[in-house]
């Protein structure tokens, strides 16, 4: 299972809601700038699921190239869909449960319509606790 770090109180929080999201079949998006955890995040309520890119799913939605049902997936950077339409009918026709990532808070309002639960993941510069951790683990990858 993907790891995700959460010694500040702020993290814990966080973490708390991916354990329930593991339990609960419920569109999510998780936002928060670059580097700060959200793929990390996304593979703990999800860790069997894929990552897929936005700009190429809804490539591969359009050119039907694509057979999912029934899972539920993980999409990063879901602010670059561009054809909502497109997007929310192949969702709805293949009961595909989302997990989204994103850094861009001011989504398209359909788009954001289809999310229960939003996460926002802070700067590590508010997490001192956090920080002080993925240094260590860093480190010792390294």
């Amino acid at each position: 299972m993907q790891e995700y770090i959460a010694q500040d109180e702020i993290s814990k929080e966080i973490l708390n809601s991916a354990k329930l999201l593991q339990a609960v079949e419920v569109n999510a998006l998780i936002l928060g700038k670059a580097g700060v955890g959200k793929k990390s995040l996304a593979k703990f309520i999800l860790p069997k699921s894929e990552i897929y890119e936005a700009k190429n799913l809804q490539q591969d939605i359009k050119d039907d190239v694509i057979e999912l049902q029934n899972e539920a997936i993980i999409i990063n950077k879901i602010d670059d869909i561009t054809n909502i339409d497109l997007f929310l009918n192949w969702i709805n026709k293949n009961n595909i449960r989302i997990i989204a990532i994103s850094h861009n808070e001011n989504l398209n309002q359909k788009l954001k319509d289809i999310f229960s639960i939003n996460l926002e993941i802070p700067d590590l510069s508010r997490r001192e606790e956090d920080t002080k951790l993925l240094v260590k683990k860093f480190a010792l990858e390294a």
